[in-house]
């Protein structure tokens, strides 16, 4: 079965990701939609989460290869 990569990041990702609570994960993404512009209902793509804590290289492609 092909495995499809995930479209966006979930609260509950970045509390596997952090070690932080639900709640705190749930702040965070609401810090990025509001750095970015985006309504409360709009998801935030692993880019975008990348792109706001500056994740780059192997980082990058280490945390986005965790949503697949």
């Amino acid at each position: 079965m092909i495995r499809i990569p995930r479209l966006f990041v979930l609260a509950k990702d970045l509390m596997n990701i952090t070690g932080k609570s639900l709640r705190s994960c749930q702040r965070i993404l609401s810090k990025i939609r509001k750095a970015i512009g985006k309504k409360k209902h709009q998801v935030i793509t692993p880019d975008e989460f990348c792109d706001y804590f500056q994740l780059r290289g192997r980082d990058r492609d280490r945390f986005i290869g965790g949503f697949e």
